[in-house]
């Protein structure tokens, strides 16, 4: 039954495909992601790690402390299935550990959109690299309150520049 979910929503995701997406179908886009990110606050610290695998496979994670304490940690991959590029978040606390598809549907001037109208929240994350060694990623989606966006500001701390 998950394995005709999932087909259901490759195909569905396929199908909402824009046509701003980048011709290119490898992930060569998305090298500068390559390496450690991090934003410290007073709460505590972000960090993103992502490595490539081949050309056709990112993965990475993403982890946030406070002091010793892991308050969150979500595997990511970013792939390439049927001609479309996914983001796909995995986290063990949610959707059963299973992971969401997010389907690359705009890549443009440095920023990236992957959207999964079927996600509750988020149903759009957004990555973007406004300057060098810089990240900025957002989630987006519905609420009860209106449509609520969250901003990560991270800065390269270690990897390929």
């Amino acid at each position: 039954m998950r394995y005709l979910l999932f087909l259901y929503s490759l195909v569905f995701l396929y199908s909402c495909h824009e046509n701003k997406v980048a011709e290119k179908k490898d992930l060569s886009q998305f090298k500068w992601l390559l390496g450690e990110w991090m934003d410290s606050t007073s709460d505590g610290k972000m960090i993103e790690i992502w490595n490539q695998i081949d050309d056709s496979v990112l993965v990475g994670s993403s982890i946030y402390m406070a002091g010793t304490d892991t308050i969150f940690y979500e595997e990511i991959s970013m792939r390439i299935l049927n001609d479309t590029i996914f983001y796909i978040p995995s986290i063990q606390s949610q959707n059963d550990g299973e992971a969401v598809y997010f389907a690359l549907t705009s890549a443009d001037r440095g920023e990236f959109t992957f959207e999964n109208k079927m996600q509750d929240f988020p149903q759009k994350i957004i990555y973007t690299n406004p300057q060098k060694d810089s990240l900025v990623a957002f989630i987006e989606g519905p609420t009860e309150k209106g449509v609520h966006r969250e901003v990560f500001k991270m800065r390269r701390s270690s990897g390929v520049k």
